[in-house]
């Protein structure tokens, strides 16, 4: 009987200690879920749909995981709004034809695959002098 006591209060205890040790795991920030910082300006670098490449430029704000700004490209100017998580960037422009960059951010690159008229592509960036 003395031996199930003490099981029992050892069991006790050890479930305590894993409920206090999950609090604490949980209020700490996870890997990856603060936004890296994409604020400033960019030079994108795209693929065409005819096979040619474009360069297009951006400026950033930012503000937590929000993003606004302003794309330019070779044919079409307007805003940008968009989110960060952790290193992955997605924003689409506010433009005629409607840009959409999805990638990971690593460092002063940044690279994904861009929608346009439905249609897939590779897009690289960097900062100017980053490269």
């Amino acid at each position: 009987m003395k031996t199930i006591k003490r099981n029992a209060v050892f069991l006790s205890l050890l479930v305590l200690m894993l409920a206090v040790s999950n609090i604490a795991i949980s209020q700490e920030a996870l890997p990856g879920s603060q936004p890296v910082n994409v604020e400033g300006d960019w030079i994108i670098s795209s693929q065409n749909e005819d096979g040619r490449v474009s360069t297009k430029t951006i400026q950033v704000k930012q503000n937590g995981n929000q993003l606004s700004g302003h794309f330019k490209g070779p044919n079409q100017s307007g805003s940008l709004t968009g989110t960060m998580h952790g290193n992955h960037i997605f924003f689409r422009t506010n433009t005629r034809n409607v840009l959409r960059f999805r990638g990971i951010v690593n460092g002063d690159t940044m690279s994904g695959t861009i929608m346009f008229r439905g249609q897939p592509s590779s897009w690289r960036a960097w900062r100017p002098g980053g490269e």
